[in-house]
């Protein structure tokens, strides 16, 4: 019985305009292959090998059982029997909640309505709350938020504030009683130190020098990059950065980022569930890297969740980014 080739179901082909990526789902990793490579991958799966260089001409099999033996050394294909023995991964994304996760922005209408922000945010099934304050922000609000996640259904916090001098030891106290806190960052620090980490590096709490604003597209580079099961599905028809996210901005703002300059309303003057059942504020979300001028020819659309806002090009029918990307994907460099 002739050896079939197969494409191992959590290793995803991805191709970008000079290279391309295989996705290994499974071990949250990824390597590179030429675009030579990537057309032989997804053309010959159930293919003999006979039959592939037969398709590709015998002068170049000695290139073709190269690259085929590169990629099942990297567990990305088998040689089998029966095709009919592998099953398909479902790449359909869902997630239970409305909101999946919110940034709130501590200014003093925020912290006034603090509760009354949870409490709707609860009631969205919303899975993880950012806390940011862009200026002074003390131990007692601190201690008041966290008492009120603590009595609610949101699964985890973190909290990003300006250096408070002579608090350590009570954050410590707060992070170690907590649970649901996962990070809690002081930013504009005289230095940067870690004061607290747990052993499987899920919780931390750390000092940094640099500064925090609500302006947040930031130079993409490739340690933010993530892969995983998650973020791949959903980023097939989703707008990774923007989907099922909201943000409550220091005035009570509701946004869809903190850097969008889209506000949908005030909160309290109009609801939360209000807002996000709108189209419009829905839109941004169904904006994939499929759709996006430069993002849809890099390999790497979807592991990036990078903070952009978006505007469409009339003229080009596109839509496009405004962030500052480190990476050309048509010439496969970084930026210095």
């Amino acid at each position: 019985m002739k050896k079939i080739l197969k494409i191992v179901s959590n290793c995803i082909p991805v191709k970008g305009a000079t290279r391309s990526i295989v996705y290994d789902l499974m071990r949250r990793s990824y390597f590179f292959i030429p675009n030579a490579l990537f057309q032989i991958l997804t053309e010959s799966e159930n293919l003999s090998i006979k039959e592939i260089v037969e398709y590709y001409g015998q002068e170049n099999k000695e290139i073709i059982i190269e690259y085929l033996d590169f990629l099942r050394d990297n567990d990305a294909i088998i040689w089998a029997d029966n095709s009919s023995k592998f099953t398909t991964i479902n790449f359909d994304w869902n997630y239970p909640s409305v909101i999946n996760n919110a940034i709130v922005e501590l200014g003093e209408y925020a912290i006034a309505n603090i509760e009354n922000i949870i409490i709707q945010l609860e009631n969205l099934c919303c899975h993880s709350i950012q806390f940011r304050s862009y200026n002074n922000c003390d131990i007692h609000t601190i201690n008041k938020i966290v008492g009120l996640v603590s009595k609610s259904s949101i699964h985890s916090v973190e909290f990003y504030i300006p250096f408070i001098p002579d608090s350590v030891q009570d954050i410590v106290k707060i992070i170690e009683k907590e649970p649901r806190i996962m990070l809690f960052c002081f930013f504009n620090a005289p230095n940067s130190v870690i004061h607290f980490q747990n052993h499987n590096f899920t919780k931390s709490f750390y000092n940094t020098t640099q500064k925090i604003s609500n302006t947040i597209n930031s130079k993409v580079h490739k340690n933010h990059f993530v892969v995983n099961m998650k973020l791949f599905t959903e980023s097939q028809e989703y707008n990774t950065f923007f989907n099922k996210k909201l943000t409550i901005d220091g005035n009570g703002f509701i946004k869809n980022a903190p850097n969008s300059h889209t506000n949908w309303g005030k909160f309290l003057e109009i609801q939360i569930n209000e807002v996000i059942a709108s189209d419009a504020f829905q839109k941004l979300w169904k904006i994939n890297k499929n759709l996006i001028a430069r993002c849809k020819d890099c390999e790497f659309r979807f592991m990036c969740t990078d903070g952009s806002n978006l505007t469409y090009n009339e003229d080009e029918k596109i839509w496009e980014t405004d962030v500052d990307c480190g990476y050309n994907p048509y010439t496969a460099e970084w930026e210095e």
